[in-house]
């Protein structure tokens, strides 16, 4: 990672944990108790997240959403993809990168397990 410091993914992980707690039941809601309003409001949490985003420098960002498709793996990316990874990142790169990111209810894991692929410690 030339530009995404190892303090700032600890920091987005430690964000989106606080966001998307991890949870082992997950639970199906009827569709009438669902309040329109509420899901229309952002937690403290995701606000929180999405702002320390926003304000990464451009290069960090798109370092952090490569290291972000590194850990999910859907294409089968291994760290030799890493420089590709971030070229495509950079295509993608507009005002939206961040709120794209922030959406990823698994970020903390998928970024530990990118951090894991490119040999740094993870927590």
């Amino acid at each position: 990672m030339k530009t995404l410091k190892y303090s700032e993914v600890q920091e987005v992980i430690r964000l989106a944990d606080a966001c998307y707690p991890p949870s082992e039941q997950v639970q199906a809601l009827e569709l009438g108790s669902i309040n329109a309003e509420l899901l229309l409001q952002v937690r403290p949490e995701e606000e929180a997240l999405t702002q320390r985003l926003r304000s990464l420098e451009d290069g960090a960002l798109v370092e952090l959403c490569a290291l972000m498709w590194l850990g999910r793996g859907a294409g089968g990316e291994q760290a030799s993809d890493w420089e590709a990874l971030v070229a495509d990142a950079e295509l993608q790169n507009d005002k939206y990168m961040a709120s794209y990111i922030a959406e990823k209810a698994p970020l903390a894991e998928y970024l530990r397990d990118g951090l894991a692929e490119l040999g740094h410690p993870s927590f």
